[in-house]
């Protein structure tokens, strides 16, 4: 319980900024509200006094005031409609941007760590549950739990004997929609990992199709894609299974209220101690807490699986940072390089990838690495780029040690062709210029020329 208020307020902190809107938001949904007991208080002297009384002013009053009413609540409706969901996509805008600059700024053993497929379903699925959460749950919550204490404080004040009789079943139904949020939050939870498995196996399959094909692992695949398919399948209607118990159970202990309820009422109006009207004025507003109740049961689905995918969102942005500790600027570097005693070892290996490598690199001279495969060469270079960090040993650039100069600069004066070919979803041009927004379309073509690259782009 307490780690999910957490979450509730960190996630409501994401709206702060637009506080504004979402009192806007508030007062619509208080309007609506409030108007939502007037119309089965408008039934009493529409019955007793239009109906019965024959009464002339009743007969044109009552009809007026209710479409006031429905006019009043319909522009309150829509006023809280749309600034929350401005309010919502706003939040989930910002949540997205900042959970995308943050894996940018991951370390790369963190990216390593976890599979890239979980990477993108936090992004492609966890954010949108969030974001029905800070929206559709959010009306549902605030306003239908306005309507209801406007609908409840209307029964208690025609008949608050009856209105007893309804309050007994709320222990009840809170009991069990506390147990429903608990089996909900675990379940998915566990299909939001099982999804990022998917998108993972589904974006490996897609990259490695050549070696599938050239190994003829099709099955092997097929496999492990129906295992996890599996798997989520399970999952979800597990899931599935509590939302859908969970809804008409607390129906059946709410209907057996009621009808305990109209039992009541009948024999209290067969006293005369309840107008026609007040009795059916009594009964419609009973009636019309179903809908707002039912909603507020429903979407406890919906705030679980926000929650769940809060908290692998908030899990992702507490994650520490790469270390960049050095601030300022670097000249451009003479390119003097030189490795003392560095040891490098991967998580989870227990062997050293580098183990007390020394090397000397004086400026202007052309070093290659030569072994065989593992050996660590791709390592060295990584650890030049502070990809990693040696576990002990040190690397200077031009007498500087490496953790002292800022990352931006540092990694500027690198020339970076590595063993994977990527292309950005873009042109060439902004390709070739790839992080130098400054470059002139000259300066592009002279880089193309010198990779001897025109021929195939033209």
């Amino acid at each position: 319980m307490n780690e999910s208020l957490a979450l509730y307020r960190r996630l409501l902190g994401s709206i702060l900024p637009y506080r504004k809107v979402v009192m806007l938001s508030v007062l619509a949904m208080i309007a609506a509200a409030s108007l939502e007991p007037v119309l089965p208080a408008l039934l009493k002297p529409l019955i007793d006094e239009s109906l019965i009384g024959k009464s002339e002013s009743a007969q044109w009053k009552v009809p007026l005031l209710l479409m006031l009413a429905f006019l009043g609540k319909g522009i309150a409706e829509y006023l809280s409609s749309v600034s929350s969901q401005w309010v919502a996509n706003k939040a989930i805008t910002d949540l997205r941007q900042q959970v995308f600059r943050h894996q940018m700024h991951l370390p790369i053993s963190a990216h390593q760590a976890e599979a890239q497929g979980r990477m993108l379903s936090r992004i492609l699925y966890d954010i949108p549950q969030v974001g029905s959460a800070l929206s559709n749950a959010w009306i549902i919550v605030v306003r239908d739990t306005l309507v209801v204490i406007g609908l409840t404080g209307y029964l208690v004040w025609t008949a608050w004997e009856l209105t007893l009789l309804l309050l007994i079943v709320a222990p009840v139904m809170a009991i069990i929609i506390r147990q429903a949020s608990r089996k909900l939050r675990g379940g998915n939870r566990a299909m939001q990992a099982t999804t990022g498995r998917m998108t993972g196996a589904v974006e490996e399959s897609l990259n490695g199709v050549r070696e599938i094909k050239l190994f003829g692992a099709h099955d092997h695949e097929n496999g492990r894609f129906a295992e996890i398919s599996e798997r989520l399948r399970k999952e979800t209607m597990r899931t599935v299974r509590v939302s859908a118990a969970n809804v008409p159970i607390v129906q059946i202990v709410a209907a057996t209220a009621v009808s305990l309820v109209i039992w009541a009422a009948s024999a209290l109006s067969a006293e005369d101690r309840l107008t026609p009207g007040a009795f059916v004025a009594f009964v419609a507003a009973m009636a019309m807490l179903f809908e707002p109740i039912r909603r507020l049961t429903n979407v406890n689905n919906v705030i679980q699986k926000g929650l769940a995918g809060a908290q692998s969102i908030f899990e992702l942005l507490d994650s520490p940072a790469e270390a960049d500790t050095a601030s300022g600027t670097v000249e451009r570097g003479r390119g003097a390089l030189r490795f003392e005693s560095v040891s490098f070892r991967y998580a989870g290996q227990s062997q050293p990838a580098v183990s007390d490598f020394t090397l000397d690199i004086p400026t202007g001279k052309t070093v290659a690495l030569v072994g065989a495969s593992g050996s660590g060469k791709t390592t060295i270079i990584q650890l030049i780029a502070r990809f990693f960090d040696p576990a002990s040993g040190r690397i200077l650039l031009d007498g500087t040690p490496l953790p002292e100069l800022p990352l931006a600069a540092m990694r500027a004066q690198i020339g970076w062709v590595g063993q994977q070919v990527v292309l950005f979803d873009d042109t060439i041009a902004a390709n070739i210029a790839y992080g130098r927004p400054d470059a002139t379309p000259e300066a592009i073509e002279a880089a193309a020329r010198h990779a001897h690259a025109m021929e195939f782009i033209a």
